[in-house]
């Protein structure tokens, strides 16, 4: 009888977590706990591109495959605050072109500080020649894939108060065919014609999907 009664509290139980699913938590103090994320209110799991994305290292072909966009440059664009409509507006309609654009022109800086000149001065103007220029590009055939939010908290260590944020990414992809014809456009007069075909390599392979 005992038995039948603890089996049956056990599946009232689960049945209780089932019908009000909530996001994993961490209990230590000093971790941080998700509370709440954009799929809590209907009981949606968190999908797996957000735990690629949350991994040490994301890339482009883990992130492609995990969300379906093989044949595609992807960004990914963080913020966090304490208001998550502000949030989605700024990164949306105001950080979005503009961080990709940044990431992308930094790209290209750091790669030809790495490239082999004759002299160093011949390093820096090239890299003053190419610094900017694809700032100045409108980005078209970027597209908006899919976001994320999170609400989590946290316990400082040593304290008995916790602080709580929220957290929004957001993807954003480009047809490679699309990324490929702009980047040649942005950099079109580079006198060096062999360095423009390795910068155009380098931006093409390039792993990196932080955009920020």
């Amino acid at each position: 009888m005992k038995k039948l009664m603890i089996l049956a509290v056990a599946a009232m139980v689960f049945a209780s977590c089932a019908s009000n699913p909530r996001p994993n938590v961490t209990d230590a103090s000093g971790k941080v706990e998700v509370i709440e994320h954009k799929g809590t209110a209907w009981g949606a799991a968190q999908p797996e591109w957000v735990m690629t994305v949350n991994e040490k290292s994301p890339d482009q072909k883990a992130l492609g495959k995990a969300l379906g966009l093989q044949g595609k440059k992807i960004w990914v664009l963080t913020k966090t605050g304490q208001n998550l409509d502000f949030l989605k507006t700024w990164t949306d309609q105001v950080d979005a072109r503009a961080n990709i654009a940044a990431s992308i022109n930094q790209s290209v800086v750091d790669f030809v500080k790495g490239y082999e000149f004759g002299t160093n001065e011949e390093m820096t103007q090239e890299v003053q020649h190419v610094s900017g220029r694809f700032t100045q590009v409108a980005l078209n055939g970027l597209v908006r894939e899919t976001d994320w939010w999170s609400r989590t908290r946290q316990m400082p260590e040593g304290s008995d108060t916790y602080t709580t944020q929220y957290n929004y990414m957001v993807i954003y992809s480009m047809d490679e065919d699309m990324f490929e014809k702009q980047v040649r456009n942005a950099y079109k007069d580079v006198e060096k014609k062999e360095l423009l075909e390795k910068i155009l390599l380098h931006l093409m392979s390039e792993l990196n999907v932080e955009a920020q």
